[in-house]
């Protein structure tokens, strides 16, 4: 994908996050972390497609992926519900998209160092 279409589709999937966070918590600090967050977490994703649809060429280590989902939403539950008294699902959706941009900018970083192999 082309980085004029990947910047687009991030922009979009940023916003509608974002829009759809703000509907229930307006919170400006929250909904700016939010947006920069899925926005480039996105952008990187795209980046690198087999993050997305996975690389036929290669097998995925399954405790890997398994560990990353698994403490991606018991962090995002927790911090949902550790800000408040009431489930906060804008808390609970910003963890989430900071576990995925860390995702995403792992692969870049394996990917473009010499350590990978």
């Amino acid at each position: 994908m082309d980085r004029t279409a990947r910047y687009g589709v991030a922009t979009v999937v940023a916003a509608v996050v974002t829009g759809g966070v703000a509907l229930a918590h307006p919170s400006p600090p929250l909904l700016a972390g939010i947006l920069v967050t899925y926005g480039v977490g996105t952008a990187v994703a795209l980046r690198y497609p087999p993050l997305i649809w996975g690389d036929p060429d290669r097998e995925w280590d399954k405790r890997a992926v398994g560990t990353l989902s698994g403490v991606l939403t018991f962090g995002s539950f927790s911090m949902a519900g550790g800000v408040a008294g009431d489930p906060h699902y804008g808390a609970g959706i910003f963890a989430l998209g900071l576990g995925g941009f860390g995702a995403a900018v792992g692969v870049w970083l394996a990917d473009t160092s010499d350590l990978g192999g």
